[in-house]
């Protein structure tokens, strides 16, 4: 999404270009049709799957949290890949704060992360801008919470993570990534919050 995203779990994909046995159900999160979606567009070609994800980045309110919601889910098969042990929080609720991907244990209510991952997704180029979004701050405080020795606790899902060392990932347009817009991010968020890791990132450099 364009400043809010919501975590989803999808698995990984097979060599016959199918999704795995027994990855979670996300229809809850984003609906059938979504799921749907995903497997179609991984048996396209690379040129068909780029045309897909420059449309997305078209469309206008509302749609923009399905856009978002996709590129979760894109992201989930391409990158955050849980045969390299990922663990998606979809699994456990579309709603779980602050973290869509992590790396540890989960023991009963508590989780204890070694890397926990917040992806975001973005048409905007401006950082200061970016960062006036209520969404951002919530997210920056939810992990710093993780990071605290009560952890980050969810109430919604009874659930608490504690944090050993949070990431933020942005997503925008491959287009609008420029050394020059990189360096004034990067330069920015690193040294307002120097606790977090922030990296920015093209959706088609991961795909293929």
């Amino acid at each position: 999404m364009q400043a809010v995203t919501a975590a989803v779990g999808i698995g990984v994909i097979t060599k016959s270009g199918k999704l795995a046995e027994g990855v979670s159900d996300v229809g809850k999160q984003i609906g059938k049709n979504s799921r749907e979606k995903l497997e179609e567009f991984i048996t396209k070609s690379l040129q068909d799957k780029l045309e897909i994800i420059n449309n997305h980045w078209q469309v206008k309110y509302p749609d923009v949290f399905t856009r978002g919601s996709f590129f979760e889910d894109l992201m989930g098969v391409y990158r955050y890949k849980k045969a390299d042990g990922w663990y998606h929080t979809g699994d456990i609720s579309f709603n779980v704060k602050g973290v869509d991907f992590y790396k540890g244990t989960r023991q009963g209510k508590d989780i204890f992360a070694d890397i926990v991952v917040s992806m975001k997704t973005t048409i905007k180029t401006d950082v200061n801008e970016w960062l006036k979004y209520k969404s951002i701050q919530d997210n920056i405080k939810f992990l710093r919470e993780g990071k605290s020795s009560k952890g980050m606790i969810d109430p919604n899902n009874k659930l608490t993570m504690y944090i050993n060392s949070a990431e933020i990932h942005i997503f925008m347009q491959k287009t609008n990534i420029t050394s020059e817009l990189k360096t004034n991010w990067m330069n920015k968020l690193n040294a307002e919050y120097p606790d977090i890791k922030f990296e920015i990132k093209a959706i088609e450099d991961f795909i293929n």
